[in-house]
């Protein structure tokens, strides 16, 4: 399965990707911020 990490500040928008990738397939990792995207993409390895 593909790994994607999306990053926004926007609680919806984060939101509404993720429901959107995960219907069509993806392993979605979220963060609202730089720091978090950082921390998360060397912890999951997004592919």
């Amino acid at each position: 399965m593909t790994r994607i990490l999306v990053v926004d500040d926007e609680p919806q928008i984060l939101r509404a990707l993720r429901i959107n990738l995960k219907a069509r397939g993806y392993d979605v990792i979220t963060a609202a911020d730089g720091g978090t995207a950082l921390r998360a993409a060397a912890q999951h390895h997004p592919t």
